[in-house]
């Protein structure tokens, strides 16, 4: 073992090169975050159509008095959507957690290899369109049955995330403690995307019957692009935006302030275990069955060819797009966190910097939409392979991410450890965010209703949205493997089983001072 070596950080130019690498995040936060949200702002106080030439009218808070009739009952609404999946996850991830972390090395590896195929059964509109809508037709029983389709169609892969979250918790030698700061994170995470809920109730309902099971980004939706009226649709953004920006911003004071980090253990670490491990690998493949066959009808769709009434471009528009922004979005978010993590330029104030990404940490599509599309409109984008590109070309929850990850590569150094240690860990934690920020984006159902305006541009959920309301279909003729491919799902679902089991067992978490 080589002798510790004093941290890179406190040579000023490696400082210097940490705050270059931060730079680009940082153009991209203040262009495509910060202004968007500014203009929104603006917009929510305008009488503004897009239709509108001219300079749009300066209401003040008009718009907000003329949307409260409708937002008030949406918000709840939308939380009772979302509040099962948030709470499910965060329990199933203690049971699983608690259970597996005290297991040996392989009873978690093979555990975090079941987690990982979890990760891959994410489709909203795909998997919602297969249950059965009639219950969702009766005003009386709607938002009960809708909050069954949105609790089964999202688990997977939050319950799934939650859990090998929990693994890395209670591997801690704080156990508890640490899990219960990872659990106010998921939290907050959970209830900041929760309020942005878009794809299954437009999908599956849009909004009805008689406007029932509205949600807040359905809502907003509806104003901008079905009535032309945004600045009451900037209005319900602003709203939104606020309730995501105010939980990014916890979620991240739960980080600094519960010191939690990411820890890295050297190779061959001594590792012992008890049979409770087994106990949680059996809650872990169980949970994992239960899945597979209730996603049954999906997965059956995925593995039939489409009709020959669809093109396959679609598959093309749905799965590159959002490719090229995911490799720009992950190449960002590494720079930054190598920055900020490895070489602060901040000093011991370095990892406090994610303070001002923190409000935009869960904003997602659905709040700068209409920004989103005025900028695709001026540059004469609607429509066109680029319009599909994501909005943003910044992930801040992968930037903060890496952050932790970069800061835990660095204290292992500065151990005695050397770097070549943690490539392997590393190397699982970026396939892992790679692979989740391709596939949650792809299966975006509000980036094709943005950028995709005409059939050559549309996109898979998009097509499975406008196939179901076109005309009563059943769901085995809905064109599923249009947008998840039953061969596809197949191999990111083997390379998750194989990063989590292989690459990422040695990452924990920790909360207090580090020793």
């Amino acid at each position: 073992m080589s002798a510790p070596s004093a941290p890179a950080a406190i040579n000023p130019v490696w400082r210097v090169i940490g705050a270059l690498l931060v730079l680009p995040a940082l153009i991209l936060w203040l262009v495509q975050l910060v202004i968007p949200t500014v203009r929104t702002m603006i917009m929510s106080l305008q009488k503004s159509t897009p239709i509108r030439t001219g300079p749009s009218e300066f209401v003040g808070l008009v718009n907000y008095s003329r949307v409260f009739e409708v937002v008030a009952p949406a918000l709840p609404r939308t939380l009772l959507f979302a509040g099962p999946v948030i709470l499910i996850s965060i329990l199933l991830g203690l049971l699983i957690g608690s259970l597996a972390a005290r297991g040996t090395r392989p009873v978690r590896m093979i555990t975090r290899g079941i987690l990982g195929l979890g990760l891959v059964l994410y489709a909203p509109v795909g998997i919602a369109l297969t249950f059965d809508t009639r219950l969702v037709a009766d005003p009386g029983t709607a938002v009960l049955a809708l909050t069954w389709i949105t609790t089964v169609t999202l688990l997977a892969l939050p319950a799934s995330a939650a859990a090998l979250v929990s693994i890395a918790a209670w591997r801690s030698a704080s156990g508890l403690t640490t899990w219960l700061a990872a659990a106010g994170l998921m939290l907050c995470v959970g209830l900041g995307l929760a309020v942005q809920l878009f794809a299954i109730p437009y999908a599956v309902t849009g909004g009805g019957p008689n406007r029932t099971t509205d949600t807040l980004q359905t809502l907003a939706t509806t104003f901008g692009f079905g009535m032309m009226n945004f600045g009451s649709a900037a209005a319900i953004s602003v709203l939104i935006g606020l309730i995501a920006g105010v939980f990014g911003l916890l979620a991240v004071l739960i980080i600094l302030i519960a010191r939690l980090r990411i820890e890295i253990d050297p190779p061959a670490q001594p590792d012992h275990g008890s049979g409770l491990g087994w106990a949680g690998l059996g809650v872990a493949g169980l949970f994992l069955v239960i899945m597979v066959v209730v996603l049954a009808p999906w997965l059956a769709g995925s593995a039939t060819p489409w009709s020959d009434d669809y093109s396959a471009v679609i598959l093309i528009n749905t799965w590159l797009p959002s490719l090229i922004g995911t490799l720009i979005q992950i190449v960002v978010a590494l720079a930054a966190g190598f920055g900020l993590g490895a070489l602060r330029p901040l000093g011991r104030f370095s990892e406090a910097g994610l303070l001002i990404f923190a409000p935009w940490l869960l904003v997602g599509a659905g709040p700068l939409m209409l920004q989103h599309f005025d900028f695709l409109r001026q540059l004469d984008l609607l429509g066109t392979f680029a319009g599909l590109l994501p909005s943003t070309m910044i992930s801040v929850p992968a930037l903060v991410g890496f952050t932790l990850l970069f800061a835990a590569v660095r204290r292992l150094r500065d151990s005695g450890v050397g770097v070549g240690a943690a490539v392997v860990p590393v190397l699982g934690v970026l396939l892992t965010t790679f692979a989740v920020l391709w596939l949650t984006q792809a299966q975006s159902l509000l980036g094709g209703l943005v950028g995709g305006t005409t059939a050559d541009s549309m996109t898979g959920p998009l097509a499975l949205a406008t196939a179901r309301n076109r005309a009563p279909v059943d769901y085995a003729d809905l064109p599923q493997s249009l947008s998840t491919p039953l061969i596809w799902l197949i191999l990111l679902g083997l390379g998750a089983i194989a990063v989590q089991a292989l690459c990422l067992d040695r990452l924990r978490l920790a909360t207090g001072p580090h020793r």
